[in-house]
């Protein structure tokens, strides 16, 4: 169980180094008037995963279920998003 946690810290470590290297890369040549890096990025990261478990979804033919994810995801990201600037607002 430890040998197993330490293994998928290490896999997060290397991927948040990975997206960090290659964001800085991206902007090099694209402009950073639009988010891109986080754009391309999540593309082949977090929201494939997303895409994935929709398609499968709709595959099923559970339509609500689908759209329900595609709503909680969006709906939940944005609400971290925001919690997460308020509680920086308060922090020393």
């Amino acid at each position: 169980m430890i040998a197993r946690t330490l293994v998928v810290g290490v896999g997060g470590f290397l991927g948040a180094a990975a997206r960090y290297l290659l964001g800085g890369a991206i902007y090099r040549w694209l402009p950073a008037t639009f988010p891109w890096a986080t754009c391309i990025i999540n593309v082949t990261t977090t929201f494939s995963t997303f895409g994935y478990e929709t398609i499968l979804l709709l595959r099923e033919s559970s339509f609500g279920a689908a759209a329900l994810n595609v709503l909680a995801q969006v709906a939940l990201g944005l609400l971290a998003v925001w919690a997460g600037g308020a509680a920086a607002r308060v922090l020393p």
